[in-house]
């Protein structure tokens, strides 16, 4: 399967400022003017960040029904999106980016505990250079930015988790998500956002049977005749004390 860095694959929810039109009544002689909707929002959760009124309203529509605790996207689509509006392929993924952080807006305010997103396959890295440069790049500093003091994720006490095999990415990028795991687990997590960065599945499952067999080894089990089970696996997969997700898209 190959994976753009964030997709275009979730519908836009474009910002609309509503003028409403002076009204008088047959007693007043001033008009009245409401100004713009999307003002910033203080929920009782702490979150200041602006809505159009559409957004505003088909959040409180999904409110009234069940909301999922998981989210997942499969995020795809972000060079066919450059292509269709003539921009170069690479721009795609930074507005790949943006949707990611506006979808995650959204889910905040839906109140979704978890958020996973497939950002980058290991199938990615047989992209051209200049693409995986890119990409790297951008990823280097969008982690720095949502890590920094005061930022995204500290303002709205989101955990970080990485799922997938770090060991090949550049040095520096590793360390950029161990340091931004590390910063977040220290939050009083309100939410939790698990991007699945270098991730195979294929390549998940093959390292959590190794685990699995590892820890049975040390518990000096092997012996005794015990059997590797699924639970023995599924303990060593990324995604192990995280519920399943509720919703794929």
């Amino acid at each position: 399967m190959t994976i753009d860095a964030a997709g275009s694959a979730v519908t836009t929810a474009d910002a609309v400022d509503v003028d409403v039109a002076s009204t008088t009544s047959s007693s007043s002689a001033s008009p009245v003017t409401a100004k713009t909707l999307s003002s910033s929002r203080a929920d009782d959760d702490g979150l200041d960040m602006e809505l159009s009124c559409w957004e505003r309203l088909a959040i409180n529509i999904l409110r009234q029904g069940s909301v999922p605790e998981h989210v997942a996207f499969i995020m795809d689509g972000n060079r066919r999106y450059a292509t269709s509006h003539h921009l170069p392929k690479v721009q795609g993924h930074r507005y790949g980016y943006e949707k990611l952080l506006q979808v995650l807006k959204w889910c905040l305010h839906l109140g979704v505990k978890y958020v996973s997103a497939y950002t980058f396959s290991v199938d990615n890295f047989n992209r051209s250079r200049e693409e995986v440069t890119y990409l790297m790049d951008l990823a280097s500093s969008k982690f720095a930015e949502l890590g920094q003091h005061n930022g995204f994720l500290e303002r709205h006490s989101i955990c970080v988790k990485f799922w997938g095999d770090l060991s090949l990415l550049p040095p520096d990028i590793h360390e950029k998500c161990i340091e931004l795991e590390a910063k977040t687990s220290k939050y009083p997590a309100k939410a939790t956002l698990n991007l699945l960065f270098s991730y195979s599945s294929k390549l998940e499952v093959s390292q959590a049977v190794d685990k699995a067999i590892a820890a049975k080894s040390t518990e000096k089990q092997q012996s005794s005749g015990a059997r590797l089970t699924w639970s023995d696996i599924e303990a060593q997969l990324y995604s192990a004390g995280t519920p399943p997700p509720d919703l794929l898209l």
